[in-house]
């Protein structure tokens, strides 16, 4: 075994072997988290969803066949 390996198992050794246990919460009908009620209709989760949508892409560029030719700078006197 080497150094290196020695190393790792040696810190390995010291690590907590137990994963504390995470108390169970009862279910709640109604609850905020419980599977199935959230309390938004699908319609208002949709219209969140495409104005998210909306706001967050960048604008389209303009089509080409729109453009004007730049006009040219005249001189001054």
């Amino acid at each position: 075994m080497s150094a290196t390996e020695r190393s790792v198992a040696q810190r390995a050794e010291t690590l907590p072997r137990e994963v504390p246990e995470v108390p169970e919460v009862p279910e709640v009908p109604g609850a905020p988290g419980a599977p199935g009620v959230s309390g938004v209709s699908m319609r208002d989760l949709l219209a969140s969803c495409a104005a998210a949508t909306a706001i967050s892409t960048p604008p389209g560029l303009p089509d080409p066949g729109t453009l004007r030719p730049p006009v040219p700078h005249r001189d001054a006197a």
